[in-house]
């Protein structure tokens, strides 16, 4: 029909790993978003991240975090880039 819309959902045949994060962790300024995240030695960073799809409550992280660092998505009111912490891992869906 002329004029009319319609939303098209694709889906590929071959799974690609990516990092998810909940959207409660991410936070946005002037230069983008961006997460607070723990290294290996707990100490909070500010990392500025690209982004991508939306995929339930979360999204897609497509580049700049590195192995090893904890994403922090609770009590971001408490802490900031620079401080010590003790991270507690969240538990995964299904475990």
């Amino acid at each position: 029909m002329d004029g009319a819309f319609l939303t098209v959902g694709l889906q590929s045949q071959a799974a690609v790993d990516r990092i998810i994060i909940c959207q409660a962790g991410i936070q946005r300024d002037q230069q983008g978003p961006f997460v607070l995240a723990a290294d290996d030695q707990n100490e909070v960073a500010q990392r500025y991240i690209v982004t991508g799809d939306v995929q339930g409550t979360g999204i897609v992280m497509l580049d700049r975090l590195t192995d090893g660092e904890t994403v922090v998505v609770e009590g971001l009111q408490k802490i900031r880039p620079g401080v010590e912490v003790d991270p507690v891992l969240a538990g995964r869906a299904g475990e």
